[in-house]
């Protein structure tokens, strides 16, 4: 298992357990790390600098939130999503932010409210078959601005943890096939004019649409 080069060991000046946790997932996050990989225990330990205890409590965390995956006694490795969990994991996302945007609509300042419409006519322009990385990334982006926003904390924490792990699992299985145009395009300018009006119904349910969700099964 190589480890990253360009990390240094930690800072102890948080709790052990909390700093080997953000370094693993930056790793994670970032693909040095890749998905399918084992962890290995002594050499994370020697990455880190730290003892064997802080490491497994990181990667026992990382596992709650869905980044690795656990066997006793025989591997710890990154998750590898499985493609055909893709739709399953777009249509969560969905469900969840679009009840973000629902409780934080009404809340937006005017700078972030066109930020976010911005941030959508960007979308918009992206086909997602000709540049699929980019679509995701931007619609990961819209997810980000919009829960920095939301002013209940208990959502926002639950939000912000699925993005980190759903974010992931969609980066790691790239797929075109789920989105139709009509879709992506209606969505879009739905997901406009809700913002666009202060209309927080209408926005929530164009970013549901765009996740998966059929307005007709709620």
């Amino acid at each position: 298992m190589p480890v990253p080069r360009s990390s240094s060991p930690i800072s102890k000046r948080r709790l052990l357990r909390e700093e080997a946790h953000d370094a693993i997932r930056d790793a994670i996050l970032s693909g040095a790390f890749a998905p399918g990989e084992q962890l290995d225990d002594q050499q994370l330990q020697e990455w880190l600098g730290v003892s064997r205890t802080p490491v497994r409590d990181a990667l026992n965390a990382l596992a709650i939130e869905g980044l690795v995956e656990t066997a006793a006694q025989s591997y710890t490795r990154v998750i590898k999503p499985d493609p055909a969990d893709l739709r399953s994991a777009v249509q969560a996302l969905g469900a969840l932010m679009g009840g973000v945007l629902r409780v934080t609509e009404p809340t937006l300042t005017p700078e972030v409210r066109s930020q976010l419409i911005d941030i959508v006519d960007l979308a918009a322009r992206e086909h997602p078959d000709r540049e699929p990385g980019s679509h995701l990334t931007t619609m990961l982006e819209l997810h980000e601005v919009l829960n920095a926003q939301c002013q209940n904390p208990v959502l926002q924490h639950v939000s912000s943890d699925a993005l980190t792990s759903l974010g992931f699992r969609l980066r790691a299985t790239p797929s075109t096939q789920l989105f139709s145009p009509d879709t992506l395009t209606q969505g879009y300018q739905a997901l406009r004019t809700g913002l666009s009006e202060h209309r927080p119904q209408l926005a929530s349910l164009a970013l549901e649409s765009l996740h998966l969700i059929a307005p007709g099964r709620r």
